[in-house]
């Protein structure tokens, strides 16, 4: 049907998205690739079309990495986040919401899936630190996504670098993080005194976050307990 639709209108973004969809569901992904290639030219030349721009560059995104073409995929999703998230801030918007959330705050975890999208996020974080690096919360945003990625000792640097932006002072958030990193790597003292450092945060500031970041809170206290204390239950805080 898309074929037939194409003789007739070749022109169409919506339908060589449509022939790409088909072709990907159907286990022909560079064929697949090539419909949505075709799209994205045809969209970019129009800037009326740029939603369609920006889906069709996701969806080729997402066909090119099923063909485990990685370094092509990654480009495809650079060019996407150039129009969807031309600055820090948007970047570090989507990095906390739906998907990408889950996967920071760790409820998401050894599906195959989470390996693109744990890209696409440290992706997301980076290109927020380049826009705007004298914001600790582009940092922030990039060393939870780094630690999710067990890159545990650039997760320490990078909250290095969110510390130096706050006067010395991590985030509460972070505190939590950096916790876990280093003892991941086997450092228990510094662990246990950056989360001694967020306990102490605890009782003085954690019931004055709204509800809904107080959940986040929770799990990412509980996590870290399980982490520094394995043969314990809870810490009694």
């Amino acid at each position: 049907v898309a074929d037939e639709g194409l003789a007739e209108h070749a022109d169409s973004v919506e339908l060589w998205q449509a022939k790409g969809v088909i072709l990907e569901k159907i286990g022909r992904p560079d064929e697949a690739d090539r419909a949505f290639t075709e799209a994205v030219n045809l969209a970019g030349a129009n800037t009326c079309l740029l939603a369609g721009y920006q889906n069709v560059l996701a969806k080729r995104a997402d066909s090119i990495w099923g063909t485990r073409r990685v370094a092509d995929s990654r480009t495809a999703f650079l060019k996407l986040l150039e129009l969807a998230c031309p600055t820090a801030l948007s970047c570090r918007d989507a990095g906390f919401q739906g998907k990408y959330h889950a996967l920071l705050d760790g409820s998401r975890r050894h599906a195959l899936e989470d390996v693109w999208d744990l890209d696409r996020l440290l992706m997301l974080a980076e290109r927020a630190v380049r826009l705007d690096p004298a914001d600790w919360r582009n940092f922030q945003l990039l060393g939870m996504a780094q630690y999710r990625d067990q890159q545990f000792a650039a997760a320490l640097e990078t909250f290095q670098s969110e510390a130096r932006l706050r006067g010395g002072n991590l985030s509460a958030r972070s505190r939590f993080f950096v916790a876990m990193a280093h003892q991941q790597l086997h450092e228990a003292e510094p662990a246990r005194d950056c989360f001694e450092k967020a306990r102490r945060w605890w009782e003085t500031s954690f019931n004055r976050l709204p509800p809904s970041h107080q959940a986040d809170f929770v799990a990412l206290k509980v996590e870290a307990e399980r982490l520094l204390w394995p043969d314990q239950d809870k810490t009694g805080w």
